[in-house]
């Protein structure tokens, strides 16, 4: 069982002088978020089948406190029940043919409450997908295929779009628009299908090549979204489709004894592409409109990493790693919401024992990110930057536990910037700067 609560402040300009006026305490124009989980996780062995289940249930409440002098405190109250499951079943043939096989899903209802507000309708969505797996290898050759049936039912009864008025309440408002009010129901199903191949050309070396075809059903958020998220304004889309792709990937990796190197590329096609981007259109409170659409587009690049950890020096890692994503429409003109380029660097020393203190490790590094030149219409460019981090740690012999103990501090030169996806740079807010953090871990042991 887990249980969470936490309060998020906002970012919206009527927050602003009151929130710097109150010295940032969560007493106004926040997110109260209130979050419990039941999860059970069990495995069986009935013969040679090795068969997993897992059961959870999840509570989800979100509340929006705006002024506490206004007439309405909450301006949203949703709750967001989710009851989802699993069984896997595993078989080992022999030592060359494997399966696994399963069913999974869940089941979700989304209800608002009193509160004015609502960002999501009220609505029951029911997912059930079912799947197998199967692997095959021969000396230095794995096969690896796998097809999966989904489907989604999404029911969304008639209500007023954004909030306010239910079904009884239709007739008190003829007046009202009839774009603002919204019913759907609709299911859809589709299959997704995969083949890989691992070669293993010798210890050290191996190559990764996978081709998927996959679909990916709309959810209710791009389906029916109408309402304020920051400082923008989303809006969904009732008639978008399946979205279809082809894909495929491939990828190299060297593990020596002083160095490790993994470099994959990827290519994507996808039909009728579901994406936020934003418009030329703004609310009559000026906030920027985003619309969820559909396209044909491509997605492609690519990741690489190196790791050298010489055993001579074994005390010493070195850590490079670097990835780009480049997405485009079928015009050629480039998507929204694509992230930037990104490179890290990174040196970590490690001790295993000094004294009294063990598993000792000290680590710096570099996040250059690039800039992004490349934004969709309505975009804007986003400058390049450069974040330093620090770590420093240990542990303590405690009897049979170790008492762990680390300090990390991110952008510890309190870099302004704005990353590329943040939906905050339109008011001129940067992303977090200088944060330090330190965390003991003590581990309490059962014995009988």
């Amino acid at each position: 069982y887990t249980h969470n609560k936490s309060n998020y402040g906002m970012a919206v300009e009527p927050a602003f002088k009151l929130v710097t006026e109150n010295q940032r305490k969560n007493e106004v124009w926040y997110q109260d978020l209130t979050d419990n989980l039941i999860l059970s996780q069990n495995r069986f062995f009935i013969n040679k089948v090795k068969l997993d289940l897992d059961l959870s249930y999840q509570n989800n409440n979100r509340k929006l406190k705006g002024e506490p002098n206004d007439s309405i405190n909450d301006m949203v109250d949703m709750t967001l029940q989710t009851f989802s499951y699993r069984l896997k079943a595993a078989h080992t043939f022999n030592q060359k043919l494997r399966m696994v096989a399963g069913v999974q899903g869940l089941y979700q209802n989304n209800q608002n409450g009193d509160a004015p507000d609502h960002v999501l309708p009220d609505a029951g969505i029911n997912d059930i997908s079912l799947y197998t797996l199967l692997q095959y290898e021969f000396s230095k050759l794995k096969l690896e295929g796998g097809i999966r049936y989904s489907y989604r039912d999404i029911d969304v009864p008639y209500q007023e779009a954004g909030g306010g008025h239910s079904h009884e309440e239709e007739e008190e408002h003829e007046e009202e628009d009839e774009e603002e009010y919204i019913e759907f129901n609709n299911h859809y199903n589709n299959l997704s299908a995969s083949i890989g191949a691992t070669w293993t050309i010798n210890e050290q070396n191996l190559i990764r090549l996978n081709l998927a075809s996959a679909f990916r059903a709309p959810n209710l958020a791009e389906l029916t979204q109408h309402g304020k998220h920051g400082v923008r304004f989303e809006e969904g889309n009732p008639d978008l489709q399946i979205q279809q792709n082809l894909e495929i990937d491939l990828g190299y990796h060297l593990h020596t004894r002083h160095t490790t190197l993994d470099i994959s590329v990827f290519y994507n096609h996808i039909f009728n592409y579901i994406h936020l981007a934003p418009t030329a259109d703004t609310t009559e409170d000026g906030d920027i409109i985003y619309r969820y659409l559909q396209a044909e587009a491509t997605l492609y690049g690519g990741e690489a990493s190196l790791h050298i950890h010489p055993h001579p020096i074994h005390w010493l890692h070195i850590l490079a790693t670097y990835s780009q994503t480049i997405g485009q429409y079928a015009t050629g003109d480039y998507l929204p919401l694509i992230p930037a380029s990104d490179l890290y660097l990174e040196i970590k020393l490690e001790k295993q024992q000094w004294k009294f203190l063990r598993n000792i490790y000290l680590e710096g590094g570099v996040d250059i990110v690039f800039a992004q030149n490349h934004p969709s219409q309505y975009e804007t460019n986003t400058p390049a930057y450069k974040l330093v981090n620090m770590g420093f740690g240990f542990d303590i012999q405690c009897k049979r536990n170790l008492i762990n103990f680390n300090i990390k501090a991110a952008n510890l030169l309190n870099v302004n910037y704005y990353d590329h996806l943040s939906s905050l740079q339109y008011l001129n807010i940067y992303n977090m700067g200088r944060n330090i953090s330190a965390a003991v871990k003590i581990p309490f042991n059962l014995k009988n």
